[in-house]
Order: structure tokens, then C-alpha cells, then sequence
């Protein structure tokens, strides 16, 4: 087994607790002592496995994989209710207002990773032939653009 490998099988290993199982990893040290990062109670060795498996990589990667499935509507949900702490409440109306007219029902059921410039661009060129005024069109892209930002950035989902 080498230390410097980066195949978590190297270093992701399994035990039993009586009628369960668990995994267990190495962690860097602190101040010279040994961490060891463990969960218990998985029904099967495979299932901690698994499980210890993703946690190594969560741990080594410092993020998860990123879902690919992830619509664009769910996810504007998840910033919506994440950054309702630090938005204003007329923001936050307005925000919710683009959300559930505008975006949601043009852009909702493509997948997060799949909305492009192109996309937008014609999102946009759509809404003002509908007749919107440019000030409207702009706050809407604005909602966009601050969504896929944080999807950027801290979500690392982009």
C-alpha cells in the first residue's frame, strides 16, 4: 500500500462492529498526532465501502461531484433560500417574482450544467420581442447572472 496513492482503495479500509460494518481513513496530521476520519453502521462491507469511498474523495477533493442532473429550476431554489439572509426584502420579491414567472417556466428544465451563453442570449432576445421593457429584461439577467455565480462560486457546481 503506498501512502502517496490517490486511488481511495489504497487507503479507504472496512471492519466490522458486530451486525454492522464501518469505514475508516487516515487523515493529515494534527500537531503530529494521527486523525482518522470513521462512520459505522452500514448493513453490508460494500456499503461502507461505497460510503467511505465518497467520504475519502469528498475529503481529497474538498467538494462533492458535481450532479449533473441538477435542474436549473431546483437549483434556483437552493440559492434562492440561500441567499435570503443577505438580500433586502423588495430584493427578495423581486427575485421571487423573476424566478416564478420569467425563468422557471423558459429556463427551468435544462440542467445546471447545460445553460449556456447561447441560451441566455436568445432567453433574452425572446423577452424583449414579447414586449418587456429593458429595465425588466435587465433585472431578470441580473437574477440570472447572480444565480450563475454562485453556482460558480461557492457552490463550485460550474
Amino acid at each position: 500500500m503506498s501512502k502517496n496513492s490517490t486511488n481511495p482503495l489504497d487507503h479507504v479500509h472496512t471492519k466490522q462492529r458486530g451486525n454492522t460494518w464501518a469505514y475508516y481513513f487516515e487523515k493529515a496530521k494534527v500537531d503530529g498526532k494521527r486523525q482518522k476520519e470513521q462512520k459505522g453502521g452500514f448493513a453490508s462491507e460494500a456499503d461502507a465501502q461505497l460510503a467511505g469511498i465518497e467520504a475519502y474523495n469528498l475529503y481529497i477533493n474538498g467538494r462533492r461531484n458535481n450532479d449533473a442532473t441538477l435542474s436549473f429550476a431546483d437549483f434556483l431554489d437552493i440559492w434562492y433560500d440561500r441567499t435570503r439572509l443577505y438580500a433586502r426584502n423588495n430584493t427578495l420579491e423581486m427575485r421571487e417574482k423573476n424566478i416564478r414567472l420569467h425563468i422557471k417556466p423558459a429556463l427551468g428544465s435544462y440542467r445546471l450544467s447545460s445553460i449556456t451563453p447561447a441560451i441566455i442570449d436568445e432567453f433574452v432576445r425572446q423577452k424583449r420581442m414579447d414586449g418587456y421593457a429593458f429595465e425588466t429584461v435587465d433585472r431578470i439577467l441580473n437574477n440570472i447572472s447572480t444565480a450563475l455565480d454562485y453556482a460558480t462560486w461557492p457552490m463550485e457546481l460550474l
